[in-house]
Order: C-alpha cells, then structure tokens, then sequence
C-alpha cells in the first residue's frame, strides 16, 4: 500500500522509488502484484506519469486512511515506550512566524530534541485546507471560521489598529471604523483573514473599502505606509516587532471594534501524540510571554 501511494502522490514511479530507497522495477513489481491479488488495474500511465483508474483512486482512499492509522499507532506505541519523539508539521501565518518562529524552534531543539520540526508558512485559508488533508498536524492562524473535522483553541484576542504615517501633532486616540474606510488603505489580497473581516464589517455598515494597493506582507505593507503610499489596518500582533518606530502611528478602531483570535487548529482525524501535547503547551508558554505580557505592558 505504501508503494502504492507514493507513486500516485509522485505520479512517477521513479521519484517514488527514491523516497522509498528501493530499485524501481522492485516497486513495479509490487505494485503489479498488488494489482494481481486485487484483480484489478489500479495505475496507468501517461505523458504526465502515473494516475489511478476509478479503483485505483478508491483504493487510495481506503489506503491513506489504514497508513494513517497504522503511523498513529506506532507514534502511541513510542510515546509509551520511550523518549519524546516523532515529526510534526506545523502551519504558521508570516505574521505570527515574524514573531514566534525563532523562540518556538529553540525551544523545540532544546525540549524537543529528538522531534522533527517541520514549520511551514502560508496564509491561514490555506494552512486549514492542508490540515484537513492531513498535510499539516497543527497550525496557528487567526480567527479561522468552525469547520467540521478540525478542533481551535483560542489562544489570544486581538484588535484592529489604524497605522498611519506619522506627522507631527497626529492623534493617538480612538478612530472609528467609519473614518478608517475613507482613508486609501494599503491591504493583503483575498483570502487573508484581517481583510475578510474589514469586509464583512464595512458591508455590514454599508461602507466600501477604499483600497488602493494591494500587498501580502506586513513588512512591505509598513515600508509603503512610512513612505506615504497610504495607510494600513493591522492587528497589534502582526505589527508588534515592525510598529517599533517614530515613522509610524497606530489608532485602535472603535465604533465598531474589529477584533479576531488567533488560535491554535489541529485536526481530529488522529488522537494528540505525546510530542504534539509538548509543542502545543511551548506555543502557549511563548504566546504568553511574546505577546500577551508585551500587550498587557503597553496597555
């Protein structure tokens, strides 16, 4: 079955027998005697490879699951056995990777030193859809809506900030949202989260945003707002480390509030390892002390 399933994922047998560190007519071989003792064909092949027929990608299915199953229960079977061990994949959006990446790895290369880290990068719309493929065991994104298959904690609330060039005699009080729509904005593209819920509430309000560019990250996003191309909307943890700056000038939103919760997401396809309960309870520890206490102290 793993075979099998690598050289579907691959779509080459080749490439395949190399992640299995096996000869390639040995996994031919495999493969066309599992073919034999099911009676039917499960790959065929193409310009682009290798691809399942009908049965072959039913096949899969059954098999991804039963591999699934058998990896978790040889991870169970080491937690109880011995150290902490294993690989993990953890999703992370760029603006909390800014600032946990670094405290998080060396906390795992200290505490987790015999756990493979894996840290992928990615907005948070595409790191809940690679949770339910099981691509990822776990991620951190913000405010991701209840989806059936995956379990979020909330680790923190956030709030909405106004970030403006700043000018001398500029305001640091309260703006509200309806004031903030008026502004040329400077925002990340769909799917981004932050900008969904500016959406929803400038609809809500029966408002348009008015966006004049466009930009993913946060970093060029603040670069352009200090160089006068507009203004930003951005959380206080995204902007945390890059805010630190007499170039720019942040206003909470009010009237309405825009706040969204980052959370930790993992999927309920498979029982929490033992590696993963640590991980999770080091991503607490630093959410608390990278950002809930710098929060608390500025407050």
């Amino acid at each position: 079955m793993r075979y099998f399933e690598a050289a579907v994922r691959h779509k080459s047998f080749s490439q395949a027998a190399r992640e299995l560190f096996i000869a390639q007519p040995a996994l031919g071989f495999q493969i066309r005697k599992l073919e034999e003792e099911l009676g039917v064909q499960l790959l065929v092949r193409n310009t682009r490879g290798v691809e399942p027929t009908e049965a072959g990608a039913l096949f899969l299915a059954r098999a991804s699951k039963l591999l699934g199953d058998v990896d978790s229960l040889k991870q169970e079977m080491s937690d109880i056995s011995g150290p902490v061990r294993g690989r993990i994949s953890l999703g992370i959006t760029p603006s909390i990777a800014n600032i946990l990446a670094v405290p998080l790895l060396q906390r795992c290369r200290r505490e987790l030193p015999m756990v493979s880290i894996n840290l992928v990068e990615d907005l948070g719309s595409l790191l809940t859809e690679w949770l339910l493929s099981d691509r990822l065991d776990m991620a951190l994104a913000f405010s991701v809506p209840p989806t059936l298959g995956l379990s979020s904690k909330t680790l923190v609330e956030d709030s909405a900030y106004f970030i403006s060039k700043y000018k001398k005699g500029n305001s640091s009080d309260p703006i509200s949202f309806k004031q903030v729509v008026n502004e040329q904005l400077i925002l990340p593209s769909h799917p981004n989260r932050l900008r969904q819920c500016l959406e929803d509430q400038a609809k809500a309000c029966k408002e348009t945003l008015n966006v004049c560019l466009e930009v993913q990250s946060p970093s060029t996003i603040l670069n352009l707002v200090r160089n006068g191309f507009g203004s930003t909307v951005m959380s206080i943890i995204s902007g945390q480390s890059l805010l630190r700056t007499s170039a720019l000038n942040a206003r909470l939103i009010r009237n309405p509030p825009i706040s969204y919760s980052l959370a930790l997401i993992r999927s309920d396809s498979s029982p929490l390892s033992k590696a993963e309960a640590v991980l999770q309870q080091i991503i607490e520890e630093l959410v608390e002390t990278t950002i809930k206490k710098p929060a608390r102290e500025q407050a």
